[in-house]
């Protein structure tokens, strides 16, 4: 099932005028959990389908299941959620399909994942600058 972001007119003001977003590392391989976020690529097209892939492990490498959340963040605040949220996932991985509107296109974004496991909870970005 593809999601779609829906950027509100409030939203897209505050997009307007926040600053712009500093990309944060993909991967985090120290600490109780350990985890990867890949995109598809860095420049999602408008209304095209955009698959984006986490894993989480623990320090040894063994899958975890948890909760995955995404947000969308500009300028270091978060802009908009993709619904639903605190969605589950095992095994070490889960795998989404979003959908990017126009209200999006030429701002630098971060697609945020935030991943809760019985091991602890680890953020992950994916800085993004969505094209017509």
């Amino acid at each position: 099932m593809v999601k779609r972001l829906i950027i509100t007119a409030t939203l897209a003001f505050a997009l307007a005028i926040a600053a712009p977003a500093l990309a944060a590392p993909s991967s985090i391989l120290r600490g109780p959990v350990h985890g990867t976020l890949r995109g598809m690529n860095h420049h999602p097209k408008v209304g095209k389908n955009w698959t984006y892939t986490v894993t989480a492990t623990d320090a040894n490498g063994r899958k975890l299941s948890g909760t995955e959340t995404t947000e969308y963040v500009y300028g270091g605040e978060v802009v908009g959620h993709e619904n639903p949220t605190n969605v589950h996932f095992r095994n070490g991985y889960y795998r989404d399909t979003i959908q990017f509107p126009a209200t999006a296109v030429g701002y630098p974004l971060s697609v945020r994942v935030v991943i809760h496991t019985n091991r602890g909870s680890i953020t992950l970005d994916w800085a993004v600058t969505v094209q017509q």
